[in-house]
């Protein structure tokens, strides 16, 4: 009887030690809350007026290039801010996906679709996709915008944040 309870008390101790060890894994960002909550946060050192409006059904591909059926499967909530000045070609737009793989497959669509070209007489010096979990940004805006945007995304989403990646930029036309 002896014999099976050493043996018992080693296995326990054994797994307790064990289970000690683990450490669980770091979150992928410190980004919480709404689109519609951290756009503001965003936007605060921009220095001219923006309209801002959520992402719906008829606009989710004006504003991202991305369908109403992806939309649907991959968007919890979406927020998009434009100048409200036509004459700066100045968009952010934050979606909060429902994880990090729709946010990932989010941003490579919105990478290969967005029309950097929306507007009528003008085109941003850059655009840019970025992701941080569950959360993606994207930035079509001036050259001094467009960095403001991504220093205050990776101070938001915290510093292992990746590099936005951009995919247009006017200077290269």
């Amino acid at each position: 009887m002896k014999r099976p309870l050493t043996l018992v008390s080693i296995l326990v101790s054994l797994l307790l030690c064990l289970s000690a060890c683990q450490t669980s894994a770091a979150p992928d960002t410190t980004l919480s809350g709404s689109a519609a909550e951290l756009m503001p946060q965003l936007l605060d050192a921009l220095d001219f007026e923006t309209f801002d409006e959520p992402i719906t059904n008829d606009n989710v591909a004006s504003y991202t290039g991305l369908t109403s059926q992806e939309l649907a499967a991959w968007v919890q909530e979406g927020q998009a801010s434009q100048a409200a000045i036509s004459v700066n070609p100045h968009l952010v737009v934050i979606l909060q996906c429902v994880d990090q793989a729709a946010a990932s497959q989010a941003k490579e669509a919105i990478a290969e679709r967005f029309d950097p070209y929306r507007w009528i007489c003008v085109i941003p010096d850059q655009v840019f996709v970025a992701d941080s979990g569950p959360y993606v940004l994207l930035v079509s805006s001036d050259d001094d915008t467009a960095r403001q945007m991504a220093e205050r995304f990776v101070a938001l989403a915290g510093p292992d944040t990746a590099e936005p990646d951009v995919f247009f930029k006017s200077s290269e036309l």
